[in-house]
């Protein structure tokens, strides 16, 4: 009672329980804590809500971004971009074995559009962590044990943590 459901389903074997998890490394919103109390905002619970921040809190420049308002898009400097994507395909609905789905195409465009239509991140930025842990970005996602990573690279940045956003009605 005190795992996630899938430890029964994963790590039971003749009705006996042969391993168990260590941790549970999901992703989760970091976002830097100055940024969205500058803006008067708090951080989105639905994948609506956090589109309409990550274009709020960016900050253009005219070589491209000066500062991204979530780190999402592409696959180049987003680590973890795959959990990312997986986790919009399946709060979508679609099936990480079929790549030709109608929800699994919809959940790629809307990653994608964050950095084609939305301009909010481009390849042009340091990795996530990097530019996050910089203030080069106000949010992005990731497994908790990147917080280390971050207080390491800028022991002075205020950042929180929130649950992964959800779809909306």
């Amino acid at each position: 009672s005190n795992y996630y459901p899938i430890v029964s389903e994963q790590l039971v074997h003749q009705g006996q329980y042969v391993g168990l998890p260590l941790m549970y490394d999901g992703l989760v919103l970091f976002y830097n804590e100055d940024i969205l109390n500058t803006a008067s905002e708090t951080p989105p619970t639905t994948w609506s809500q956090l589109r309409t921040l990550a274009v709020k809190l960016t900050v253009p420049s005219a070589s491209g971004i000066q500062r991204g308002g979530l780190a999402i898009g592409n696959a180049t400097n987003v680590e973890h971009f795959s959990d990312i994507l997986a986790t919009l395909i399946l709060q979508n609905g679609g099936n990480l074995t079929d790549a030709s789905s109608v929800e699994t195409r919809d959940a790629l465009l809307f990653y994608t559009n964050f950095q084609l239509t939305d301009k909010v991140w481009n390849e042009t930025l340091p990795s996530s962590t990097v530019a996050f842990a910089r203030g080069d970005v106000a949010m992005m996602f990731a497994p908790s044990w990147r917080a280390h990573e971050i207080k390491a690279l800028n022991p002075d940045l205020k950042f929180a943590t929130a649950p992964m956003p959800q779809l909306s009605e």
